[in-house]
């Protein structure tokens, strides 16, 4: 019965790898820059003092690819003050699910409105709780290549579906130590229906976050 388990395991991980294998990237790294061709065709421009570290590829899941570009700005121990990273996700052809949230509270990056919202949490415990996900596999990879990530961190992010058949989004964050901002997480993460100290920090985030990255749109004859 194990053994027979294990196989049915070990052929749905082959599968998701052919899948992943099959899919060409649309999304290159040039000089700190993204370029999306397609879903969407776009260019991201990273400041020039977040080092792109790499890429990480992999299917969420089961059900969908994740490929997540990454940019840390560290501080001369490799401790990391902030980071950038862009996730282009889109599900994978075993499924026929679409993305189906809404534009409720929008930012405008590149023309185009993307959902936005800010969270305060511990990054490393979130991690924990699910190991297979996006946080545990970025903290993996930052660590894995010499710098240090604090456990509790701010994130604006900003999100949108890509396509007519809304089987793609992007995904763009912008990290920051919660420590940087000189509250502790109990105070920022206080489910108040207006907590000061919250919105004073978000929006302060949000606005260093679109001082990080600008994005535009791809011109037709480079797609």
């Amino acid at each position: 019965m194990l053994r027979a388990v294990f196989c049915v395991v070990f052929i749905c991980i082959l599968a998701n790898a052919s899948l992943l294998s099959a899919q060409e990237s649309d999304h290159v790294v040039k000089a700190n820059r993204i370029i999306s061709r397609a879903n969407p065709p776009i260019t991201i421009k990273v400041d020039k003092r977040l080092r792109y570290v790499g890429k990480i590829d992999f299917p969420l899941k089961g059900i969908a690819r994740v490929e997540r570009f990454i940019f840390v700005e560290p501080d001369t121990g490799q401790h990391v003050r902030r980071m950038v990273v862009a996730q282009f996700e889109g599900f994978l052809p075993n499924n026929n699910e679409i993305y189906r949230y809404k534009v409720k509270t929008p930012v405008v990056l590149g023309g185009t409105e993307y959902q936005h919202n800010t969270l305060f949490y511990d990054d490393a415990a979130t991690g924990s709780e699910e190991p297979e996900a996006e946080s545990a596999k970025t903290r993996a990879f930052v660590t894995a290549n010499g710098y240090a990530l604090e456990k509790q961190l701010m994130m604006s992010r900003f999100a949108r579906v890509v396509d007519e058949a809304k089987r793609h989004e992007l995904i763009l964050f912008y990290f920051e130590n919660l420590s940087a901002s000189g509250n502790d997480l109990a105070t920022l993460s206080r489910n108040d229906q207006d907590n000061p100290e919250a919105k004073a920090a978000a929006e302060a985030l949000l606005k260093r976050a679109l001082k990080a990255f600008k994005v535009r749109p791809l011109p037709a004859e480079k797609r």
